[in-house]
Order: C-alpha cells, then sequence, then structure tokens
C-alpha cells in the first residue's frame, strides 16, 4: 500500500509485521502462551482492574472516614 511522502523505492530495514514459523505474530496477535489473549487485551484488562482497585479503596477510606467522624 502506498504511503503519502515516502518514495516507492524505499525499502525497510526490517518488516514490520514479522510473522513466526508456526503462524502467530510475534508480538502483537493472539499468543497461545497466553491462552488467546493478546498483549493489548492484557494491559487493558490490567489497567480496568487497576481503575477499579483505586475507585474501590477510595470507597472504603471513605466510608472508615465517616465511621471514625461519627
Amino acid at each position: 500500500m502506498p504511503a503519502v511522502g515516502i518514495p516507492s523505492s524505499f525499502q525497510p530495514a526490517h518488516p514490520i509485521w514479522d510473522v513466526s514459523g508456526r503462524g502467530r505474530w510475534l508480538l502483537l496477535a493472539d499468543q497461545a502462551a497466553l491462552y488467546r489473549f493478546s498483549i493489548g487485551d492484557l494491559l487493558l484488562i490490567t489497567g480496568g482492574l487497576l481503575l477499579l482497585s483505586c475507585w474501590a479503596y477510595k470507597k472504603v477510606q471513605r466510608r472508615n472516614n465517616e465511621a471514625n467522624a461519627a
């Protein structure tokens, strides 16, 4: 696919979408070792769990502060 501003004679040093010999992407796509979760999926799940745990921690802290104040 042609790109704007890149001459047609340009050759990248390494393939951008390198595929391993077993037909799996090296980094971006589903990995059998990760039980069919991609690296991006794991990062999204981790971020969501982190946000949820921070929210729950603040809620518990607020509840404890109200109980101590009463």
